[in-house]
């Protein structure tokens, strides 16, 4: 039809503009031809399965494959698994600005009774987030009995035994597969202190900082959640004492009452619950190799006085102040703070429903909250710690200005000298030369 068009056209001065312009638009348009489709096809059209659907086979087939209850809170019997009910946390931690949303958040929580019923994990807890480049992460963490006949060579600390005490599981999708993080060595925590890296969302991926990083994401990301950890998560003052046999061991106090929100808002009734990691990048410091005519006590005295074990049970009062502020806490009250009284069976307590948050300045994304005889941790965030080394290397200085080149002399003593100049005024001076320099005379020419 469009040749026929032309065609009539044809006298027309712009024909073979406008034929131009249709090959032009075709072109752009990448015109294909498709024969009709055939009697079958139209009655008997394939089905295109949407996005839609195929989450939705996802969501059945996770769903399917947990319990239909969730595990009972405390108090449980001895060796009963324990995981906490992130529905009910969610409502605090939307308090004070952090929701996922309640099909997320539902999601989560079946995640974690899923990993608590198909791992050997005593307890589990929804840690946090960790916000990546292209992906990002969602971690699990939970406590896993130290029975792993594969012991790490030194100087890597044994399973459930210091930076390796704790087992954490990531996701980049709350409904895939979940991986478990690897152990790490000491030198993993020291090279992480000194990078400042935002996650890939890819487990395998390169760690391109300098110094060089010695593991590709899967350690470097074990290594941050592991230093938040050890840094951010607290309780409230004497919930925890320490262990009668083991200084170094805690456990829960029989005796605790729950402060109040008023008496909470203070950094000396909370506590740090895990021990601080040295500078070596261990819990505890190896036993070191002494000659024969060193004590070996000696040696160990030295050393913890350049790398002290602190105190385990410490208030956040004794923190380093943050760079510009008093403390290394934020502390804010969130809804409303009136006190209410109970009824029926809780006759004579009082309840409110205030949220207390506290947010460490040294690891921005980090949160505690605390309502009434409760309180939890998360943290969503980039795993960067605020402070200390820049992204980037520091430039090197400006290349130094040009030094001021000097004129050229003479060659004091050369191999082949030049002839001495005719002195002025001479006789041969004016004369012709051959070309071996002699005077020609004038006779000559004669």
């Amino acid at each position: 039809m469009v040749i026929n068009q032309i065609s009539k056209d044809a006298k027309s001065k712009d024909c073979f503009e406008n034929f131009e312009k249709i090959m032009d638009f075709v072109e752009k348009n990448h015109f294909k031809y498709k024969a009709p489709l055939s009697d079958h096809e139209v009655n008997h059209p394939r089905k295109v399965k949407s996005e839609i659907h195929e989450w939705l086979e996802d969501s059945i087939a996770f769903l399917r494959k947990l319990p239909p209850r969730s595990i009972p809170a405390p108090p449980l019997p001895k060796d009963a698994k324990y995981a906490p009910n992130l529905l009910l946390e969610s409502r605090l931690f939307e308090t004070v600005g952090i929701y996922f949303g309640e099909e997320e958040t539902y999601l989560l929580n079946r995640a974690m009774l899923k990993l608590l019923n198909e791992t050997n994990a005593v307890s589990v807890r929804f840690w946090g987030k960790i916000l990546g480049r292209s992906r990002s992460y969602w971690v699990i963490e939970g406590q896993v009995p130290a029975d792993n006949p594969d012991p790490l060579p030194l100087p890597y600390e044994r399973f459930g035994q210091g930076v390796n005490a704790l087992t954490y599981w990531v996701a980049n999708d709350v409904q895939g597969h979940w991986h478990e993080l690897p152990a790490i060595s000491p030198e993993h925590i020291k090279r992480a202190r000194t990078a400042k890296h935002i996650m890939t969302g890819h487990l395998n991926a390169k760690v391109d900082v300098y110094p060089p990083f010695p593991g590709v994401e899967k350690h470097y990301l074990k290594a941050q959640i592991v230093r938040i950890t050890y840094s951010t998560v607290i309780a409230p003052n004497n919930f925890y004492k320490a262990n009668d046999e083991d200084a170094t061991k805690i456990e829960i106090s029989e005796e605790f009452a729950m402060p109040g929100t008023e008496e909470l808002k203070s950094l000396e009734n909370w506590v740090h619950v895990h021990p601080n990691i040295l500078e070596a990048g261990r819990i505890t410091h190896l036993e070191p190799q002494v000659g024969p005519e060193e004590d070996k006590d000696e040696v160990m005295n030295k050393i913890l006085t350049a790398d002290p074990i602190k105190e385990r049970l410490r208030p956040l009062s004794e923190d380093n102040p943050f760079t510009g502020f008093e403390a290394n806490w934020l502390v804010r009250v969130h809804g409303d703070t009136q006190v209410f009284n109970m009824a029926d069976k809780d006759e004579g307590k009082s309840t409110t429903y205030a949220v207390l948050a506290l947010r460490p300045l040294t690891w921005p994304g980090a949160c505690v909250i605390a309502n009434n005889n409760t309180w939890s941790h998360i943290y969503v965030g980039y795993g960067i710690k605020a402070g200390g080394l820049p992204f980037f290397p520091i430039a090197p200085n400006d290349i130094m200005v040009e030094g001021v080149e000097q004129d050229e002399m003479p060659e004091p003593n050369p191999k082949n000298p030049l002839p001495e100049p005719l002195e002025p005024n001479s006789d041969d001076e004016g004369k012709k030369k051959d070309e071996n320099g002699n005077v020609i005379d004038d006779q000559d020419d004669a």
